[in-house]
């Protein structure tokens, strides 16, 4: 039983690295254009949150506001969604290192995180309008990492009170399996 919950455990983790390894490509796979939609859209959103009158200004002041940033955002989203795989990837590390014996786990998933960047840059490159870039290949494997540091402290802090747990004394009475006798016996 516990061999079939650890497997489901690592089908399910290595499964979601991959769902998000697609989203990652289909963002990596959209033109310039429509990359350059997608993020103004974004910017637009977030500058109408928190830009008090955003959403009262002028055209040309909305689109100045949106260019400035822009290149903010789309920095941003590229740690993000780098930081989620980063998580993602350790959680899949750490299942399988339940599983079996794997060494090295954090810096296992940092560099499959940061080979993954490499070659999402690469994929870019052949993309109309965009470009492979090594500041966005810095960025993402610097969101790997804090990603595979959000990893190891969430599990770190959830061994920790698991243990907690485990140490509390019982407040129910133990079963020691024989009767109480009494001084009346």
């Amino acid at each position: 039983m516990r061999l079939f919950i650890k497997r489901n455990a690592m089908a399910i983790a290595l499964f979601l690295v991959l769902i998000w390894a697609v989203v990652i490509f289909a963002f990596s796979a959209a033109d310039a254009t429509d990359s350059s939609k997608t993020s103004n859209g974004v910017t637009a959103f977030l500058c109408s949150l928190f830009i008090p009158g955003f959403n009262d200004m002028s055209e040309i002041a909305k689109f100045v506001i949106i260019r400035h940033f822009s290149l903010i955002v789309r920095k941003t989203a590229h740690f993000t969604e780098y930081m989620i795989l980063g998580f993602l990837l350790y959680t899949a590390v750490h299942v399988l290192q339940k599983c079996r014996s794997v060494r090295y786990g954090p810096v296992l998933a940092w560099l499959t995180g940061t080979l993954y960047a490499v070659s999402d840059e690469v994929h870019q490159h052949f993309v109309p309008g965009r470009a492979m870039k090594l500041f966005d290949m810095l960025i993402d494997s610097s969101g790997t990492l804090l990603g595979v540091a959000f990893g190891c402290l969430f599990f770190a802090l959830y061994q920790s009170s698991k243990t907690a747990r485990q140490k509390e004394p019982s407040i129910r009475p133990q079963k020691t399996g024989h009767k109480k006798t009494t001084d009346f016996d």
